[in-house]
């Protein structure tokens, strides 16, 4: 389910579990005023509400992120995976929690966007 001419989100289905990759603008800072309105409703259309949601973010072997961002998950019950990639530069993590409402989502990405370190979000 993608809106036409949307370059930058690609909502996936996975084991019943619903995650979104946002791929990473090139050169553009930070995303746009029109980025989070259309995710918002992409998520709000995408499932029933409360539902599970899988978080998906790609660091550096290195980064100081992690524990931030799983600061941000402190109070919820939360399913954390993890994967190195194959050169071992990179480690992808995975968050799979229960959310109330989508504007939860969006606004805990708008959060972990601010670390200078997430690859990927």
């Amino acid at each position: 389910m993608r809106a036409s001419g949307d370059n930058n989100l690609h909502p996936w289905v996975i084991n019943q579990y619903i995650y979104t990759i946002i791929l990473p603008k090139i050169n553009s800072g930070a995303p746009d005023a029109v980025f989070y309105p259309r995710f918002l409703q992409q998520l709000t259309d995408s499932q029933a509400w409360p539902g599970p949601y899988l978080f998906k973010f790609i660091l550096k072997k290195d980064s100081k992120s992690r524990e931030a961002i799983e600061q941000l998950f402190k109070n919820k019950k939360v399913k954390i995976t993890t994967k190195t990639s194959s050169k071992g530069t990179y480690f992808s993590l995975s968050i799979l929690t229960e959310m109330d409402h989508p504007d939860q989502v969006v606004a805990l990405y708008k959060k972990i966007y601010q670390l200078q370190d997430v690859i990927s979000l």
